[in-house]
């Protein structure tokens, strides 16, 4: 080789390591990940497409395209965006959970979610979907909620022990605010009653870890509902709280279990209101006309 060609071939070599050295960060230091050039990297890969489509071995983890390398950083939707190319969506399924993993903003998940919808239903090696992924990685309210939208039957899936999301949520949020363990209720309430390898509902799980009073007292009222006879004193309790908390679902599902409630408690007029709403919001017409037809006295003072 002359020398020329050895000066074409390391220049050739240095041009493709640069999106390498850009995002050969640590991830896990925070000041390496704010050393990331978002602007340098977007333009190496505008100016060089092929080379996001490389696989790199990076420091600190093995072989993997530069597409995973930023989401562990952090990049921002632009970067993430820039790197989506098809070769890094077809070498690996795995960008959503490893966003997740890393904290991902709502905007990367989104972004992600579009190019590749399919992936939502994928499992990791422990049988999480990406909403046990979530909900382990206690990702905020509005990404639980977009990732509800998009598969709602995620809620009934379960991992190599058993756990649902429910399962998952109430182990890890020992700091959770109501609304997540709400928002996989709405979906699938029945997962109260589910029981993991251990022989473990999330109420359990709840219950052990912790959870605020609120969490662990909604989780053991709905749980309640799922028993055929339930004296009338836990019910008026069981409502009094549902309302409280403005769980209208809960309140729908109270019905629901126990018709018989709307006999012998005395509902407030906009209470009543309420209900009527969300009972046409999770029923169907028919439904609804049951629960009117039946319970007429609901219809009382509205």
């Amino acid at each position: 080789m002359t020398d020329n060609n050895k000066h074409v071939a390391k220049r050739r070599k240095v041009e493709n390591y640069e999106l390498y050295d850009l995002l050969n960060l640590n991830e896990r230091n925070e000041e390496d990940r704010k050393k990331l050039d978002n602007d340098a990297v977007i333009r190496v890969v505008q100016q060089k497409p092929k080379l996001a489509a490389q696989e790199y071995s990076f420091s600190l983890y093995d072989s993997c395209v530069p597409l995973i390398k930023a989401i562990m950083l952090r990049a921002p939707v632009e970067v993430i965006d820039a790197l989506c190319c098809p070769e890094a969506l077809s070498w690996t399924t795995r960008a959503l959970h490893e966003a997740l993993k890393h904290s991902a903003s709502y905007d990367v998940i989104a972004l992600l979610l579009e190019k590749q919808p399919n992936a939502i239903k994928e499992k990791d090696s422990r049988d999480f979907t990406i909403l046990h992924v979530a909900c382990y990685d206690r990702a905020p309210l509005e990404i639980v909620s977009l990732l509800l939208d998009r598969w709602p039957e995620a809620t009934k899936e379960k991992t190599w022990i058993d756990d649902t999301p429910l399962h998952v949520a109430c182990w890890r949020r020992t700091r959770t605010e109501l609304d997540v363990i709400l928002l996989l209720l709405d979906e699938y309430p029945e997962a109260i009653q589910e029981t993991n390898d251990y022989g473990k509902t999330p109420a359990d799980i709840a219950e052990e870890r912790n959870v605020p009073t609120d969490a662990q007292k909604l989780l053991s009222s709905i749980s309640n509902l799922f028993y055929d006879e339930l004296l009338k004193e836990t019910l008026e309790k069981t409502m009094s709280f549902l309302i409280d908390i403005q769980w209208w679902k809960g309140v729908w599902l109270v019905f629901k279990r126990h018709p018989a409630i709307a006999q012998t408690i005395n509902l407030d007029t906009s209470v009543k209101a309420y209900f009527l709403s969300a009972t046409g919001y999770y029923c169907k017409l028919t439904s609804m006309w049951e629960v009117i037809r039946n319970e007429q006295d609901l219809l009382a003072d509205v």
